[in-house]
């Protein structure tokens, strides 16, 4: 049996724009590039809303990743104080 999708199971593109930290405008233009949450669809000819599914697989997709470097750390040479030194 297929469950129906209810208002509150939407957000709009204002409030996923907030929740990712961005500008509603590049939200709209990911939606053009085809980059972002994905399932969106206009109600009206200017509101978009996202299934918030989406949008939380959007986020965690992001935040799972971390590069890692796996340059190493060059070694320390241990400081000598140029007044000892001299004193030698």
């Amino acid at each position: 049996m297929e469950s129906t999708k209810r208002y509150s199971d939407y957000s709009p593109s204002a409030a996923v724009a907030k929740k990712l930290g961005i500008r509603r405008q590049t939200l709209a233009k990911w939606r053009g590039q085809g980059k972002g949450p994905g399932g969106w669809f206009y109600l009206s000819p200017t509101r978009c809303v996202y299934p918030v599914e989406e949008v939380e697989a959007f986020i965690r997709e992001r935040t799972s990743y971390r590069p890692t470097f796996s340059v190493p750390r060059p070694k320390q040479q241990p400081r000598t104080n140029a007044l000892t030194e001299e004193g030698k």
